[in-house]
């Protein structure tokens, strides 16, 4: 009888551990870093984006297929930016529910640099931007608005087009 009671608190105790922990996104986003699915860092958004342009703008919906911590980020198909570059740009990120914005942040410095797969001495992805969804654990209708404020025209020099990506942040 001891011992049957035993193993029931302990049950419920490991059930209460693991469902406290599944709703919390940043233990969440640890779980996926040590046991990730396989579809964990495909994009929920990648699109060409004209990041060389002033005042260019795209509003995207995000249809995050896991509550985790996600990043944008500008990707680079040729994998072609030099190890070394600093982005010197100007970009306003806006998050909205609905319509309702719920968070405006201008970003003037990369969040991270990610290296290239087929080139050591070159860049694949600068990170801008990071959020959870469920953004402040309650928002899971989210928007995102992204304007170029100030090229960068050092990126041109790179590459000629690149992409916005919104994807599972790497990071842990």
């Amino acid at each position: 009888m001891r011992r049957s009671i035993f193993f029931l608190a302990a049950a419920l105790l490991a059930l209460f551990i693991w469902r406290t922990a599944s709703s919390s996104v940043g233990i969440r986003h640890y779980l996926h870093l040590m046991l990730p699915k396989a579809d964990l860092y495909q994009p929920i958004i990648q699109e060409d984006f004209p990041f060389s342009e002033k005042n260019s703008s795209k509003l995207y919906q995000l249809k995050a297929r896991q509550y985790d911590f996600y990043q944008v980020s500008i990707y680079s198909n040729n994998e072609s930016i030099p190890i070394g570059y600093r982005f010197k740009g100007k970009v306003l990120i806006e998050l909205y529910d609905g319509k309702n914005i719920i968070e405006t942040t201008a970003v003037d410095n990369a969040v991270a640099y990610f290296g290239s797969d087929k080139n050591r001495d070159r860049y694949k992805e600068i990170s801008l931007y990071e959020f959870p969804i469920p953004y402040k654990g309650k928002y899971k209708n989210l928007f995102l608005k992204v304007t170029v404020l100030e090229p960068d025209p050092k990126l041109l020099d790179f590459d000629s087009s690149y992409q916005l990506r919104v994807a599972v942040s790497g990071r842990p």
